[in-house]
């Protein structure tokens, strides 16, 4: 079983890679960094560091070739034409280079392939076929190309150029929608989306919050944020709010999901994987938009008549937290202005109007 993985970053050498290998699948990595490739390749893989229970140990993940994608490209696209799995751990932006890639490859390939999206993005499938579409693949090579929607989980550091090797957690998560043929090593979800909600509001909003609060207290690690026991605290009904909407939305289980969020402290609580909070409490404005982590769940709350006024206090006191730590060129500063705007550009939708100006109200009562 031969795979080809675009993307020698943190994620896909830490989880996608690791997976596959395990499941034995002979894995060629595609990177656009000529010394990545080159180390990689001269050592034939590169070492996994974890830590389990305070002991830390080392993994070798072998891989069969690293491949730059212009100076090898003759090989990649042999190899693209053969391989019965591809998958990406790339920036969203660059799956159209990838793209490209797979359909210069495919042009005379009659066999069906895998092609899994391992980005932390919503809907990855819808990207990719839009990616390949842009692209100009045909119908029917489109056709024999099996794109399931995914979720992906883990926190890795990626030493390089220092060294190959990547730091992870224990933790992973790498899961792919029930439908199509079954792909060793991956996890089949009956729910995707409820799966990529649930990590989404349980772990990259509340590691935003934290970090919101964390800055503005004057730690620098997000293992130093998620050790403070009465900042977690300041968090909790904004967290209930997300328990409620993902019992109410996906109809799952509330206590699984209690336990879900405290393992989710727990991995971001751990110190063996620095994060700096500069580097996660970053792009505010973006995640504070009606479709994003911090509101969207609590727009669907207020359209089902829930409660949400606790959970709104707590995110009044992100938003003018936030503006200490925006203003950088590419992340605005934004207040309630910035908030009232957005609910006046969404006048049809009383749900979202309501929550956008209750919070810049309370902003401006001191929240």
């Amino acid at each position: 079983m031969e795979a080809i993985h675009f993307g020698g970053g943190a994620l896909g050498r830490g989880l996608v890679v690791p997976r596959l290998v395990e499941a034995g699948w002979t894995v060629t990595v595609v990177d656009p960094l000529p010394d990545l490739v080159e180390a990689l390749d001269r050592q034939g893989g590169y070492g996994l560091e974890m830590q389990e229970g305070g002991a830390t140990r080392e993994i070798r993940v072998p891989i069969a070739r690293a491949l730059h994608p212009e100076r090898d490209r003759a090989e990649l696209m042999r190899r693209l034409g053969e391989a019965p799995l591809v998958t990406t751990a790339v920036r969203k932006e660059n799956l159209a280079g990838v793209a490209r890639q797979l359909v210069a490859a495919g042009a005379g390939r009659a066999a069906p392939c895998t092609l899994l999206g391992c980005e932390n993005v919503e809907a990855v499938d819808e990207a990719l076929t839009q990616a390949l579409i842009a692209a100009g693949i045909a119908g029917e090579a489109l056709a024999r190309l099996h794109i399931p929607r995914t979720v992906v989980d883990r926190i890795c550091a990626n030493a390089w150029p220092a060294s190959t090797t990547i730091r992870t957690e224990t933790y992973g998560e790498l899961a792919a929608s029930r439908a199509g043929p079954t792909i060793p090593g991956i996890e089949a979800a009956q729910s995707i989306d409820a799966l990529f909600d649930r990590k989404r509001y349980l772990v990259n909003s509340l590691a935003d919050a934290a970090a919101i609060l964390g800055r503005s207290r004057g730690d620098t690690l997000l293992s130093q944020a998620f050790g403070d026991g009465a900042l977690l605290a300041e968090l909790t009904p904004f967290v209930d709010a997300l328990q409620r909407h993902l019992a109410l939305e996906h109809g799952l289980d509330r206590d699984g999901l209690v336990r879900y969020a405290a393992t989710s402290r727990e991995r971001l609580a751990n110190g063996f994987i620095p994060r700096r909070l500069d580097t996660v409490a970053r792009d505010l404005w973006r995640k504070m938009q009606p479709g994003e982590r911090f509101f969207a769940p609590l727009i669907a709350l207020r359209r089902r008549g829930e409660a949400v006024e606790a959970a709104l206090d707590v995110l009044a006191r992100l938003v003018r937290l936030s503006a200490a730590l925006e203003g950088a060129p590419g992340h605005p500063a934004f207040g309630p202005a910035e908030l009232r705007a957005v609910a006046d550009r969404h006048g049809e939708d009383p749900a979202l109007r309501s929550v956008y100006r209750d919070t810049a109200d309370r902003i401006g009562k001191g929240g």
